[in-house]
């Protein structure tokens, strides 16, 4: 995932999955037979201070592993989730309403 400044195009920052947890958990010969691509981007205010983070989700062509990002407005991988099988839809929610 690239972040570019819409002003002027310089880059922000440039962030990816751990690709290694990843291959930890669904083994090389899944993980390295295929590339992620980043699939959907989901805009959230992480930290409820108007400072926009991402939640990316990176699928796994040919094989299954989905694996969704938290990243922050730098550019760090704050946490990752993996899931084996690809997902059809996300909500992103607040689901105990403490504002984190």
């Amino acid at each position: 995932m690239l972040c570019l400044d819409r002003r002027n195009g310089a880059k922000r920052w440039e962030a990816t999955l751990d690709k290694g947890a990843v291959r930890e958990a669904f083994g090389p010969e899944v993980v390295d037979a295929g590339n992620f691509w980043a699939r959907r981007v989901f805009p959230v205010d992480l930290t409820v201070d108007g400072e926009m983070g991402v939640i990316v989700e990176f699928l796994h062509k040919p094989n299954y592993p989905d694996v969704f990002c938290i990243i922050g407005r730098d550019g760090r991988l704050y946490k990752q989730y993996t899931l084996k099988g690809h997902s059809s839809d996300a909500l992103v929610n607040d689901i105990n309403q403490d504002d984190e």
